[in-house]
């Protein structure tokens, strides 16, 4: 293991340990995880099956020792569950809460990995929150699906419309231009009539594309009618702008 992939773990309630992580398997040093739990590596208890036991560069971590033993998680619950301390249980929480937040990955799990209400709730809150995105992302897209409908029935190109208010930034020129005043460019140029709607032979033309959604609120039915400009049009808007400005520079 490169011993980079080793580092110290700062416990709140327990002395600090060494943890590792090889392969995405989460490690901890056995005389760590021993202390923490009360036991003796040469008593009854534990014996030669109960962990396994990799050997890991911690030159770079310790200033007296080079290598150590560490255990993979498993172990390390074995040794939880012969443990006698009384502290054994808040041990092994601060040091899977480590774990479980580090690789913020639920899947596979099952109510016995959850030892302590604190990492189940953490666990049932993280799901909360992302059903409830999910949930919110589910009725955006049922709201949306009528006038997407829409918009893919009412125009071939591969670029989207730009809607007529938000004109100027689709446009070519470095300084903004007030969507009234183009309108009032289209209408002295016969594109646009009194309303600001674009006149029925250059919608045909394939340059604009005019739109009415209707939504309920309160019981009452509102209309809205929008202006969608397509790149053939924007090319028209740009043509009348440079034909009023004399071919000044915006």
């Amino acid at each position: 293991m490169n011993s980079k992939e080793a580092y110290i773990l700062y416990l709140k309630d327990f002395p600090n340990v060494f943890v590792a992580y090889h392969e995405n398997e989460f490690f901890i040093q056995l005389h760590d995880a021993l202390k923490g739990f009360g036991l003796d590596k040469n008593s009854e208890d534990v014996k030669e099956d109960t962990v396994s036991i990799t050997r890991f560069d911690i030159s770079t971590i310790s200033t007296n020792r080079k290598q150590a033993d560490f255990i993979d998680y498993k172990s390390f619950e074995r040794l939880f569950q012969i443990s006698k301390s009384m502290r054994a249980l808040d041990f092994f929480n601060e040091v899977s809460k480590h774990k479980y937040e580090k690789e913020k990955n639920f899947d596979g799990l099952t109510t016995n990995d959850f030892h302590h209400p604190e990492i189940a709730q953490k666990f049932i809150e993280e799901r909360n929150e992302l059903l409830t995105k999910v949930m919110s992302l589910e009725t955006k897209e049922r709201k949306l699906e009528p006038y997407i409908k829409i918009v893919k029935n009412i125009y071939g190109t591969k670029i989207a419309p730009v809607n007529f208010i938000n004109i100027s930034s689709a446009l070519k020129y470095s300084k903004p231009i007030p969507s009234s005043i183009i309108a009032e460019h289209l209408r002295q140029a016969g594109i646009f009539d009194e309303h600001n709607q674009p006149k029925k032979t250059f919608v045909d033309k394939n340059y604009f594309r005019v739109i009415t959604l209707s939504s309920s609120k309160l019981d009452k039915y509102i209309n809205q009618t929008s202006v969608l400009v397509l790149q053939s049009g924007i090319k028209l808007i740009e043509e009348i702008i440079d034909n009023r400005l004399g071919g000044k520079k915006l």
